[in-house]
């Protein structure tokens, strides 16, 4: 189920597992949880993001964070790509990307 949060919305994860096939939107999200995102395509989040979960990329597709907040969160990328948009200062926004493809079996 992809989640998308309108500017005024909020979701909040307790302590439970969660899985999503992608985040978009400019809403609030506090999260809680081992939170799975499971992209396939491309998705972009614009929001708040807060809370002490975990935040897993485990698709096929790229899951963009773009927003504001302190990620406090274990981050990691199982499959496909996670990328964050920070801001240092007053500069331009700094992409972090991590990727992470399966490996072509080898022929022998």
């Amino acid at each position: 189920m992809q989640v998308d949060l309108d500017g005024n919305g909020m979701l909040e994860l307790g302590n439970a597992a969660n899985s999503i096939s992608g985040l978009t939107g400019s809403g609030a999200l506090n999260n809680g949880s081992a939170l799975e995102i499971t992209t396939a395509g491309n998705a972009l989040y614009e929001g708040s993001l807060s809370g002490e979960g975990s935040i897993t990329m485990n698709g096929t597709g790229t899951q963009v964070l773009k927003g504001n907040g302190a990620i406090g969160q274990a981050l990691s990328v199982t499959k496909g790509t996670l990328e964050l948009t920070v801001r240092k200062a007053a500069t331009a926004p700094l992409p972090i990307r991590a990727s992470r493809r399966e490996a072509a079996p080898m022929c022998a």
